[in-house]
């Protein structure tokens, strides 16, 4: 099987959780997965390029993941909101809130369950 070519992605601000934030740099992904991050600053070359994606005025991060979330909630009492809004209305505020965490960088969630959906 073939490999999928290399992006690279060139980003004035990374931060990933697990290190300080850092500063121009280029990320490679490969597969989806980031397999090198290089520091313009130490390699010009990373930098350079046709395939160099900039992004430099974006704030680069990996996709957020909510291991427990009710997209189909909001602030009435839990119990009340099937009585007071159809399924119909649910789901597209649920469908409403996935959007809008898509937007804000969640890119993977666990449904912990809100009433009237069927998983």
């Amino acid at each position: 099987h073939s490999r999928a070519m290399a992006a690279r992605i060139r980003c004035s601000h990374w931060f990933d959780g697990e290190e300080e934030r850092r500063e121009d740099v280029v990320l490679t992904v490969q597969d989806g997965a980031i397999t090198a991050i290089q520091n313009v600053a130490e390699d010009g070359a990373a930098a350079d390029g046709d395939g160099v994606v900039d992004l430099r005025a974006m704030f680069v991060m990996p996709g957020l993941c909510d291991c427990h979330s009710h997209p189909a909630l909001w602030g009435e009492d839990y119990q009340i909101i099937p009585l007071r809004h159809s399924e119909s209305q649910r789901a597209l505020l649920a469908l409403d809130r996935l959007q809008s965490m898509l937007r804000y960088g969640w890119t993977s969630i666990r449904v912990a369950g809100d009433p009237g959906i069927g998983y």
